[in-house]
């Protein structure tokens, strides 16, 4: 039996240019991307089934889970901590205009 590793990351909420202000809710675009270029487009296309109650993604025998406004990675202990790094540098850097 293989140890299983859990991170939990907080997500980037969203902004709302109309009215100036955080929204409370995950950016779930910049969630969706940042998957996109880490794991791939078909992790981040099942991200809205899971957003309305669908299952957990499960990707590269990993389980990711949306609690809240956090990220919840279960599976590899070292697979698991280097995708909560990624992602976390993904968040942390600067928008550009291709976002």
């Amino acid at each position: 039996m293989s140890e299983r590793g859990e991170y939990r990351l907080s997500l980037p909420l969203a902004f709302d240019t109309a009215i100036g202000y955080w929204t409370g809710a995950p950016d779930w675009e910049l969630l969706a991307g940042a998957l996109a270029q880490r794991l791939n487009k078909s992790v981040a296309d099942r991200l809205d089934a899971h957003r309305r109650g669908g299952p957990p993604l499960e990707a590269g025998g990993l389980v990711l889970e949306v609690v809240e406004t956090t990220l919840v990675i279960h599976g590899d202990p070292a697979a698991a901590e280097a995708l909560a790094a990624d992602l976390a540098r993904w968040f942390a850097r600067p928008a550009t205009a291709a976002d």
